[in-house]
């Protein structure tokens, strides 16, 4: 066997491992990237989402008409509480998602 073709092939191989390292660690730094973004986002949410919403509630709701068509359910105080209710279990869901512990990213 011709010991340059030997050392030609050990060089090629080297070439190789290099290229899979700097793509592994530049897929690594997309996931730190975009792991980052995601808990922004979230604390974005947290400091205006969160607190617009609290204030929303506790603002006084003034003057409110409602108009009944039909039967069934319509009595407007449910209506509301219902919706008030809808709204708190956004909340709370929003508030269990982004107080979650984070997964791990990658091979463990």
């Amino acid at each position: 066997m011709n010991p340059d073709a030997g050392l030609a092939r050990r060089v090629l191989e080297v070439k190789r491992l290099a290229g899979e390292v700097t793509t592994a660690a530049a897929r690594a730094a997309k996931e730190i990237e975009n792991m980052i973004s995601d808990d922004r986002i979230r604390l974005a949410l947290i400091d205006t989402g969160l607190p617009a919403v609290a204030s929303a509630f506790a603002q006084k709701f003034g003057e409110v008409k409602f108009t009944s068509i039909g039967t069934g359910d319509s009595d407007p105080s449910a209506m509301i509480s219902r919706g008030i209710a809808q709204v708190m279990n956004l909340v709370k869901d929003v508030g269990a998602e982004v107080l979650a512990p984070r997964k791990p990213v990658g091979p463990q």
